[in-house]
């Protein structure tokens, strides 16, 4: 155990041991979510982390236990999008199929995620006394007030059906409508704010910004790896070939999608050495905790678990826990070692903390997942990855704790059918 000096003052490095004593205190000791604000400065960027329950118990509950029937609308917008742009792929399920299209509504979900990223990054290099003045002088920042302005109307518009005289329909028709964010947490909101489209423009971009950066940097980072390492793609598309065929050919279901155990492993291993941050499990401690060995964790300290220390330790991935291993969690056989990791992508365990741990655990992993997968999988069938001559993987990009992929990299692509790319 250590500390260091973030941003917010000390930060402790909590090792890994210890991490099951702390992951399931309750809120009044331990604060995900004053964690989350700090790291993102919501306070000045005003992305929705403290009020945006609605929207988290909604991916967790609604959405995670109906991805079945939000899938075939996926597959259709991926097949609409892959030839072109991405951004309508995530937010097909947050907005709906309309929406999602919408150029005006992409643009600013796109510059929110990066404007946010940005000025919390900035805001965090100066004390924190002046960070309430140097806000001001951050273009980003400006930018996000006109992204929420945005937002609200946008989603204004999306919902104004729901106050208009129309025919009774279909039950079935209605259950698939809530499916997207927009309407979903709508259902969810109190009277008071069922009209508050500030409230509501908010809480639809920050689980865009939370969709796009997840998916976005996992799927990244395998690209990078199939082009690193080619041997992989025609082992891939044989596991992805053998599945289409076993279950009839047609369209993709969360079944077929969940026998391709190798792309599985291959996306998990992409997770645990090109991990978008180096630290997990950030809280901040309201009330004193003493640890079993006697240690004491002091309020109004942070806590952190050393994400890239444990994804790299020999004592739980062996000798080669530094080397890229693409069917390392295909491969490993059960254990009784309780420290070794799952081999579900989505699993949180102390020795897989790549998704968080205990009950603020990422609730949107099982979407991320999903659209990943689904993504790589129309990938491998239509094109082919390399790394231009002489040039190695692209490096990483870290401040304080996060970690992203250096933008601007380019690696060579090639369409199997022959067509424009």
């Amino acid at each position: 155990m250590f500390q260091v000096w973030s941003s917010e003052g000390p930060e402790i490095i909590v090792p890994p041991e210890f991490l099951d004593e702390l992951k399931g205190l309750p809120d009044t000791y331990l604060s995900s979510i004053a964690g989350l604000a700090e790291m993102f400065q919501s306070r000045y960027t005003t992305i929705p982390i403290e009020d945006n329950h609605f929207g988290i118990h909604f991916a967790k509950t609604i959405l995670t236990k109906n991805l079945g029937k939000v899938l075939p609308g996926m597959i259709e917008e991926l097949n609409f999008v892959l030839p072109q742009h991405f951004a309508s792929y995530p937010t097909r399920v947050f907005v709906g199929p309309n929406l999602c299209r919408n150029p005006s509504w992409l643009q600013t979900t796109e510059s929110y995620s990066k404007d946010v990223f940005i000025s919390s990054s900035i805001l965090k290099v100066f004390p924190t006394f002046s960070r309430h003045m140097i806000k001001w002088f951050i273009p980003q920042i400006w930018s996000i007030s006109r992204h929420n302005r945005r937002a609200a109307q946008i989603v204004e518009e999306a919902l104004k059906d729901r106050f208009e005289t129309k025919p009774k329909i279909p039950d079935e028709v209605e259950v698939k409508e809530s499916l997207d964010a927009t309407h979903g947490i709508w259902e969810l909101l109190p009277d008071e704010l069922k009209r508050d489209y500030d409230f509501q423009g908010r809480g639809q971009l920050g689980l865009a910004a939370a969709g796009i950066h997840t998916t976005s940097t996992l799927v990244t980072n395998c690209i990078y790896s199939l082009a690193q390492f080619p041997e992989y793609a025609p082992i891939l598309k044989e596991e992805i070939e053998d599945v289409r065929r076993d279950t009839g050919g047609g369209e993709w279901t969360i079944e077929a999608l969940g026998r391709l155990k190798k792309l599985e492993s291959f996306m998990k291993e992409n997770l645990r050495l090109f991990a978008s941050g180096v630290t997990s499990f950030r809280r901040k401690v309201l009330l004193p905790i003493t640890l079993s060995n006697g240690t004491i964790l002091p309020v109004g300290s942070y806590i952190s678990a050393p994400l890239f220390a444990i994804s790299i330790a020999p004592s739980i991935y062996g000798p080669s826990s530094e080397t890229f291993s693409g069917f390392r969690f295909y491969n490993q056989q059960p254990h009784s070692d309780s420290k070794q990791p799952p081999s579900q992508l989505t699993s949180t365990t102390c020795a897989s903390p790549f998704f968080g741990l205990g009950k603020h655990a990422c609730p949107g992993r099982f979407f991320a997942a999903l659209e990943a997968k689904l993504l790589l999988v129309e990938m491998l069938g239509r094109y082919e990855f390399r790394l231009k001559e002489g040039e190695g993987r692209p490096g990483d990009v870290v401040f304080n704790s996060l970690r992203i992929v250096k933008p601007g990299c380019e690696v060579l692509v090639r369409d199997l059918k022959g067509r424009k790319v």
